[in-house]
């Protein structure tokens, strides 16, 4: 067992001696969170069934300390459409019940992002929790509990004297259980800089609420017997799991369980809650110094690896559960780094890359810079506001929920990073007319730095900016500065490690019942799924070509059911860019491949000479596919639709195919916006939706991301002759 001190043995003989009861701390923190982009109707629903519902079970039992966390997602739903949710917080705190957690603004990853933007956004929370309540926090959530050591220096450096991760990320740090039992807090330090860390007990995570409440409690009084007197243990996880959840607005509220806990912890004599800076106070010394790794939770370390490596990992956490010598050692779990999302997802790697360019762009310029959308603000001190919210941590990932699958939540930063291009581009005339998206590298004697080959290239127009992708060579992002609107934004189709694990539904299933943590729910596939579904060799972009020896239909195009000769997931090609142009070149043995991708208009219109040099193998005849992505997010909306020579409208979520047709036109009328596609040389062309099948609350459920539209064009080209194809795209205001 855990031993003790002298002085500590001595006073709990001493207390027990009395016929005293040692005294167990409970700290009980609440996270609630909302990303930004977020349907209206999901913040009014969460709000009526988890969070004011909470409020108004815990007013009801003044001997409940507790904490509370909230992005500024939704502080800023809640102000405008609740406000008096924050008169009731206020009375909670006057009457010293309630504590406010700190953290980033906008709920970013904080290892994630630069020292100016993790600055910016642990001032606006401060600044916000000031105003609002009157309060300077001295604790900060920290999100997804994603951890990096260095983080423990920039927290202090903020102003944060603790913050929360869950226990199994300490215990690489600690000795095994028999030696040390994880509980109260812990100090850690970067470079001289130190911050207190409480473990967030993992069993009490899913205890609470999906066990009964008499079970919870009983396993709370265990931990009181067991544990030093003035003990603390720490519950902390997301307040959608009081009623949001599957089952829990039931449970947790008209079957009463909630009230049921709080009445029964309120009742305990060996059992009291207090908030995180009151025990720091009552216990000025940590437990012990810890060096804790790069982590997050358990699950959240599983979702960041590759599909096999994620089953594998998974099922050694199962395997060690089931081995009572090594479940009772603890040891560290397989665990993934959360930066792995962004090479799982290239979408997700842009988007944090855009955010990033444009933040260093405004400190170079303005290093004092404050975000601010006041009356009388800056361009820059806008911009800045935008991008930081354009940081919200839920569209850079994927885990049980749909995060970066749901294309209205990319929308919404892709949106955020729009406005504060258009803000920048009023402010500084002499941008560069071109940019580089990623990474940079110093070469020695260079002053400057230099970016690295793979990154996308940016081509800004006065009305919409074009991105280009070096790897294949497609155009991966054309956002209207006018429209607001990036209406390439289209989720390539990956297998995901849970496709391998998931049921299929062969008749109509019966999903309710109990209560169960979301990490539980059963995954059955949704009917149908595999029709017009396949696996994407590569992102998903514009200008794309394909080159085939053969014509597949457009539901083998769907289902990628096809090989090309030569194609966009072919290789990375050479790029050189100057102003409103990019030529782009690749070779192999046998072809050389050329793309001139020219921008006028204003940027309105994208124009595409695609070459090919046979050099080899003899005469090639057959067919290139020149493919197009568009992303308009509502494929069975009435205001989003194809619209054909004839006048005629289709859905965009509806799969057709077009003889003798080399022009298509889709229109959004919800944005404003018009594209227009035009392939001179083509002799057919055809559309598909593009939907993939990923985790959301309530299971597995398919999702439209956009709709690709592919034009086919003969070719026939011997050794040593070239042939040519040419493309057009426009971004238009709809007239």
């Amino acid at each position: 067992m855990e031993r003790v001190t002298h002085a500590q043995a001595a006073y709990e003989r001493e207390l027990r001696g009395q016929g005293l009861p040692l005294m167990l701390n409970l700290i009980f923190v609440i996270h609630n969170h909302q990303p930004i982009g977020n349907l209206d109707q999901v913040f009014r629903k969460a709000y009526d069934i988890a969070y004011k519902p909470f409020l108004d079970v815990v007013r009801k039992h003044p001997g409940i300390k507790w904490a509370l966390h909230s992005s500024a997602c939704l502080w800023e739903w809640i102000e405008a459409e609740e406000p008096g949710y924050l008169d009731a917080l206020r009375e909670e705190h006057a009457a010293g019940r309630l504590e406010f957690v700190s953290g980033g603004m906008w709920e970013p990853i904080q290892p994630l992002i630069d020292e100016a933007a993790f600055h910016h956004q642990f001032e606006c929370m401060k600044e916000f929790l000031g105003t609002r309540f009157g309060v300077t926090p001295s604790g900060s959530w920290t999100t997804e509990r994603v951890w990096e050591p260095a983080l423990a220096g920039r927290l202090s450096r903020a102003g944060m004297r603790y913050t929360l991760l869950d226990d199994s990320q300490l215990r690489a740090g600690l000795p095994s259980p028999e030696d040390h039992r994880v509980w109260g807090y812990y100090r850690t330090e970067y470079d001289g800089q130190s911050l207190a860390i409480f473990p967030i007990n993992e069993r009490l995570r899913y205890l609470i609420p999906f066990k009964p409440a008499d079970e919870t409690i009983a396993e709370i009084e265990q931990w009181a017997t067991e544990l030093p007197d003035g003990a603390a243990i720490t519950y902390g996880d997301d307040g959608e799991k009081f009623g949001m959840w599957p089952n829990t607005y039931e449970w947790v509220f008209e079957k009463g369980w909630l009230d049921d806990f709080f009445t029964r912890l309120e009742n305990l004599k060996t059992v009291q809650t207090v908030h995180p800076s009151e025990y720091m106070k009552m216990n000025p010394h940590p437990r012990q110094r810890v060096y804790i790794p790069t982590s997050s939770y358990r699950e959240m370390g599983i979702w960041n690896l590759y599909p096999k490596r994620n089953l594998a990992a998974d099922g050694i956490y199962k395997w060690v559960q089931s081995n009572d010598v090594l479940r009772n050692v603890e040891p560290p779990h397989v665990s993934g780094l959360f930066r792995t999302f962004l090479t799982k997802y290239p979408e997700s790697r842009y988007m944090h890359e855009r955010v990033e360019e444009l933040i260093r762009a405004i400190v170079q310029r303005d290093p004092d810079v404050v975000p601010s959308m006041d009356e009388n603000s800056t361009p820059p001190a806008r911009a800045m506001w935008h991008l930081l919210r354009a940081q919200c941590n839920c569209t850079y990932w994927h885990g049980v929920f749909g995060g970066l699958y749901l294309n209205y939540l990319r929308f919404a930063v892709l949106r955020s990073i729009l406005h504060a291009e258009k803000e920048l581009q009023a402010w500084d005339k002499k941008l560069p007319s071109v940019r580089y998206v990623g990474t940079r590298h110093y070469k020695d004697g260079e002053a400057d730095a230099t970016y690295d080959p793979e990154c996308p290239v940016l081509i800004p127009g006065e009305n919409v900016h074009w991105v280009i992708d070096p790897q294949s060579a497609q155009v991966i992002a054309a956002g209207s500065v006018e429209k607001q609107i990036d209406v390439i934004d289209v989720l390539s189709r990956k297998f995901e490690a849970y496709h391998a694990t998931m049921r299929e539904a062969s008749t109509d299933e019966d999903l309710a019942g109990d209560p169960e943590s979301i990490h539980d729910i059963r995954e059955v596939a949704p009917h149908g799924w595999r029709e017009g579904h396949g696996y994407d060799k590569c992102r998903k972009g514009c200008f794309g070509v394909h080159v085939l020896n053969w014509t597949p239909t457009i539901d083998q195009f769907a289902r990628v059911e096809f090989d090309s000769e030569i194609g966009p997931e072919s290789g990375h090609w050479h790029a050189e860019a100057s102003e409103g142009r990019i030529e782009l070149s690749w070779e192999n043995p046998v072809w050389t491949r050329s793309k001139d991708l020219n921008f006028t208009e204003g940027g309105r219109t994208a124009s595409m000479v695609y070459t090919l040099d046979r050099k080899s193998g003899g005469g090639f005849k057959g067919w290139a596919f020149v493919e197009f992505n568009i992303g308009l997010l509502a494929g069975d909306a009435p205001d989003r639709y194809h619209e054909f020579l004839d006048g005629d409208r289709c859905k965009l979520a509806e799969k057709f195919e077009v003889d003798d047709q080399n022009t298509a036109k889709l229109v959004d009328e919800w944005t404003g916006v018009t594209i227009k596609l035009k392939v001179p040389d083509a002799n057919w062309y055809g559309a598909y939706p593009v939907n993939t099948l990923s985790r959301g609350e309530a299971g597995l459920e398919m999702n439209y991301q956009g709709t690709c539209v592919l034009f086919r064009v003969p070719i026939n080209v011997q050794n040593g002759e070239h042939c040519s194809i040419t493309a057009q795209m426009s971004v238009e205001p709809l007239k």
